[in-house]
């Protein structure tokens, strides 16, 4: 194969970000990482970015990250605290329809592979996640990277029941909320004689936001862990809203920091 024509080739047999590695491949690449006991229907899909998938020459690109999606039980719902990123941790999503079973993810999940391997072979077709979740995918894995931390003082007032009592109204009540904002102030360690002032929205997607039964349901995810902060000792709550992600503007992200309740509880 001549310099420059790999990529071509991979672009021609079909392999993308998100492509599913399946058959005799599949076998070969789970067995080398001794996950031989996966399965059948967990997933096992190409994470890189299309333009390593493809890159020209192996020299570039020799290796390919690999994310492990594992199927839910059939009739199994999201959990609301794992959907659209919320926790760095784990990521549950509907494949390939918003009807489809429930796969998650986990971080640690992640595995590296020679390129050269998916020359022989082509993806499974039959696997094939929509837009709007590759990039719900691929926000989450960036997240590993480049989240945003609060003040320990902030999170150790919070602590681990708190956490835990958000992170489970989260999982009932916030199946529709894509993200929760928070604005602290300070940021900055303050001694005990001196409270953190919060601001949170928490926000949907524009059709979920026009219906109204997802919109009570993330208006109670929302009472519900402003009378949980407002428990905690050295926390105030100020103001509290469910905005659409039409309404809420790139202006506002960089003014608020995303909240993450398995961050908090971690840090106990």
């Amino acid at each position: 194969m001549t310099a420059g024509s790999y990529g071509r080739h991979l672009r021609a047999l079909g392999w993308r970000q998100f492509s599913a590695i399946s058959g005799e491949l599949r076998a070969s690449i789970l067995d080398g990482l001794g996950l031989a006991a996966v399965d059948p229907l967990d997933v096992l899909m190409v994470s890189s970015h299309d333009c390593d998938v493809t890159h020209q020459s192996l020299e570039g690109e020799p290796s390919l990250e690999l994310l492990l999606a594992r199927k839910k039980p059939d009739g199994e719902e999201e959990n609301g605290s794992l959907t659209y990123g919320k926790n760095p941790r784990r990521l549950q999503f509907r494949c390939p329809q918003d009807s489809g079973p429930v796969f998650e993810v986990v971080a640690h999940e992640r595995f590296f592979v020679e390129r050269v391997r998916l020359s022989a072979f082509t993806p499974d077709v039959t696997w094939g996640p929509s837009d709007r979740i590759k990039r719900i995918i691929a926000s989450w894995l960036s997240r590993r990277y480049m989240r945003p931390a609060f003040p320990d003082t902030f999170n150790e007032r919070i602590g681990k029941k708190s956490a835990e009592k958000m992170r489970a109204a989260m999982k009932t009540k916030g199946k529709f909320v894509h993200t929760v904002f928070a604005h602290v102030d300070p940021e900055i360690e303050l001694t005990s004689d001196k409270p953190y002032d919060v601001t949170l929205v928490m926000t949907m997607a524009v059709d979920d936001y026009k219906n109204e039964a997802a919109r009570m349901l993330a208006d109670e995810a929302l009472d519900r862990v402003k009378e949980i902060l407002k428990k905690c000792a050295g926390i105030e709550v100020g103001d509290t809203s469910i905005a659409s992600e039409a309404e809420f503007s790139l202006d506002d992200a960089r003014l608020m920091k995303r909240l993450d309740f398995d961050d908090l509880s971690l840090r106990d």
